[in-house]
């Protein structure tokens, strides 16, 4: 068995030295995690900063050798790879996928897949399909596998290395449906292994051939796969390097709900709406003779938001507010005809959507008239009780 334990009773003995002259350390240990290999100094020598001596000289590529110090967890961490499945959750550019792009930053592209949920998005599509394809013999039907079952196989081959699944727009596809049977693999053993399993012909055959794209329908043969032995009957489980990530924009949680069931299987953590880009936050917007800066019509517009739907009673559309990264600045300034096109529309078009003449002014009846009058007039086109304050 390979693990990783904490001393449960202190050694009767202490130093190396007294356990070559025949005395052996006698140590109560309590298991932490099951490990699915053995570690030895090769794979520790990648971490040698968590180290406070480096690599111990006791130490000798041995199954039963260990460090000599491990001061920091983050060496653990590193080997020991434990999967996450979190869904970042958030107003309209409060930097989600940037959040993964963060988290995942250093991991090689081979080593993750991001697809893109939306309302056509199937089954088929995330796991794989039968594709008729012209061959010199005929017509043949072979697997053609989608990016879920790609990773997977990836992950299970190489069990040293992290995998991710990147799923944006989580919300805007029906997940129940695109994830199917795969759902029951979302439940994780303390392991990181899906505790059920589920069987599934075609991925099965896919992991066991030697294709990257398609595989063949049958496989007689058994085929190591990392460390497992892969047969026609093996059961298909996320392993413990493979990592689900995905993004769920607030305001769209109408497309298609994720009920409680699909929901409990992940982590979800809010992506709150700040930001410390100077570069981005106090960028201007210039329109006529009027300055503002973004964070200020930023921080302005999203209580006003909240106050609407304070008065309406509509909880959701305090899901509406712009993010920091709505729209994003360049040298220092937020371009007037973007703006007008893409946060004014916004407003006019989801945020404020029921309440126009509280919020702009009285006389402008469509958009295209708001639109106009902006690059015409700046920010007198919003109602003066919003309380906008500009140069």
């Amino acid at each position: 068995m390979a693990g990783i334990c904490e001393i449960a009773s202190n050694p009767l003995e202490v130093g190396y030295e007294v356990a070559k002259n025949g005395k052996y350390f006698k140590l109560k240990l309590k298991i932490v995690y099951r490990l699915n290999h053995h570690f030895t100094k090769m794979d520790f020598a990648k971490y040698p900063e968590t180290f406070d001596t480096g690599i111990g000289p006791s130490t000798k590529g041995e199954r039963n050798q260990a460090l000599g110090i491990i001061e920091n967890k983050k060496a653990v961490a590193s080997l020991y790879i434990q999967p996450q499945q979190i869904i970042y959750y958030g107003v309209p550019g409060s930097g989600k996928s940037h959040k993964i792009a963060e988290k995942t930053s250093g991991i090689s592209e081979e080593q993750k897949i991001r697809v893109v949920f939306h309302p056509e998005y199937t089954n088929a599509d995330f796991v794989g399909q039968i594709v008729p394809t012209q061959t010199s013999d005929g017509i043949d039907y072979p697997f053609k596998a989608g990016p879920f079952t790609r990773v997977l196989k990836r992950a299970l081959k190489n069990p040293g290395k992290p995998y991710y699944l990147i799923i944006e727009e989580i919300n805007r596809g029906n997940a129940a449906a695109i994830f199917g049977e795969l759902f029951q693999l979302l439940d994780r053993n303390a392991d990181g292994w899906s505790t059920y399993g589920v069987e599934n012909l075609d991925i099965n055959a896919f992991i066991r051939s030697n294709n990257d794209h398609y595989s063949e329908k049958t496989v007689a043969t058994s085929v190591p796969v990392g460390n497992i032995t892969f047969t026609e009957n093996t059961g298909i489980r996320l392993p413990p390097n493979l990592s689900l990530l995905a993004t769920m924009n607030t305001s769209d949680q109408n497309v298609f709900t994720l009920d409680n069931a699909f929901q409990r299987r992940w982590d979800m953590q809010l992506v709150k709406n700040e930001c410390d880009d100077s570069n981005q936050m106090e960028a201007t917007i210039s329109v006529v003779d009027q300055l503002i800066k973004w964070k200020d019509f930023q921080s302005q517009i999203n209580n006003l938001i909240g106050e609407k739907s304070n008065e309406g009673g509509l909880s959701s559309m305090e899901d509406k507010r712009l993010g920091c990264w709505f729209i994003k600045a360049e040298n220092g300034k937020i371009d007037t005809d973007l703006f007008a096109n893409k946060v004014l529309k916004y407003l006019w078009d989801d945020a404020f959507k029921f309440c126009h003449q509280e919020v702009f002014s009285s006389d402008i009846k469509n958009f295209e008239e708001l639109q106009k009058r902006f690059l015409e007039k700046g920010f007198e086109v919003f109602n003066e009780n919003c309380g906008f304050a500009f140069k």
